[in-house]
């Protein structure tokens, strides 16, 4: 269970866990740490990778949380997508 003030660790869990940082990574932020903020609303938006506002409102709310990456972006990550540190 994932709660606003968490510590977490982005892994793309499509991909072997013994690879730390691999080049077929599907999530930008693969590896990184971030501090989840809230969960994510249906009417937030994020800029997709052409630079575009886009929308969250595929997502099923309670499953998708807004983190502060220690690098310093905003990202919507799925608690799929997740780890507890």
């Amino acid at each position: 269970m994932f709660f606003p003030g968490q510590l977490i660790r982005i892994w793309d869990m499509h991909i072997p866990k013994d690879v730390l940082f691999p080049e077929t990574a599907v999530i930008l932020n693969h590896g990184e740490h971030g501090i989840i903020m809230r969960e994510s609303k249906r009417f937030d938006t994020f800029k997709n990778s052409k630079g575009k506002d886009c929308n969250l409102s595929h997502i099923k709310e309670g499953e998708v949380f807004k983190v502060h990456t220690l690098s310093g972006e905003m990202v919507h990550v799925h608690q799929a997508n997740m780890t507890n540190i």
